[in-house]
């Protein structure tokens, strides 16, 4: 899709630049439109070296000991890389109760699309409500580098409280919650 757009988009800047009245005109409108996409992808960029899960992985190395059992719950493409830990996958409730971990580890942008009436809502929704003897113990994310850039798509600069999830740019950077079991 976009190489077919950047073949207009360069024929509709080579005939605004052959114009000569329009010309002064469009030198600094193209200049600003390549800026102003330079910076709009730049935020990516930006957003993919300073992840979330990377400072989870650090706060979780500064936290957890060798013997604390950590579970994640959710995909593991959208959740940090805890593999140097004793993990465990649990998405229900009696599996949280079974396994007892010291932290549960949720990417919370996505647990907002999960229906509250499924074994795994309310596992999402005990932590959340620390109705289960669980508290949060930290919320990570970054905030976008530019969020005065006007247009910016919202997965990238944006709260994300929506319960649909829209595009993969919620990928990056996701807001990941750290819960820790009540002493």
């Amino acid at each position: 899709m976009c190489f077919v757009l950047a073949i207009f988009g360069g024929l509709a800047i080579d005939r605004l630049l052959s114009m000569p009245r329009a010309r002064r005109v469009a030198v600094p409108a193209i200049a600003i439109a390549f800026i102003y996409t330079l910076i709009y992808a730049g935020t990516v960029d930006v957003l993919m070296i300073a992840d979330s899960r990377y400072d989870v992985e650090r706060w979780m190395r500064e936290h957890a000991g060798p013997d604390d059992m950590i579970a994640d719950s959710g995909l593991h493409e959208y959740l940090p890389r805890l593999d140097d830990f004793h993990l465990e996958d649990i998405d229900t409730l009696a599996e949280l109760r079974q396994e007892h971990p010291r932290f549960v580890v949720l990417n919370a942008d996505y647990a907002r699309a999960v229906p509250p009436d499924t074994p795994w809502g309310q596992l999402i929704a005990g932590l959340e409500h620390d109705t289960l003897g669980y508290h949060l113990a930290g919320r990570f994310r970054r905030n976008g580098p530019w969020r005065w850039l006007p247009g910016g798509h919202p997965d990238l600069v944006g709260p994300r409280q929506e319960t649909i999830v829209f595009s993969t740019l919620r990928n990056i950077n996701p807001t990941i919650e750290v819960f820790e079991r009540d002493r």
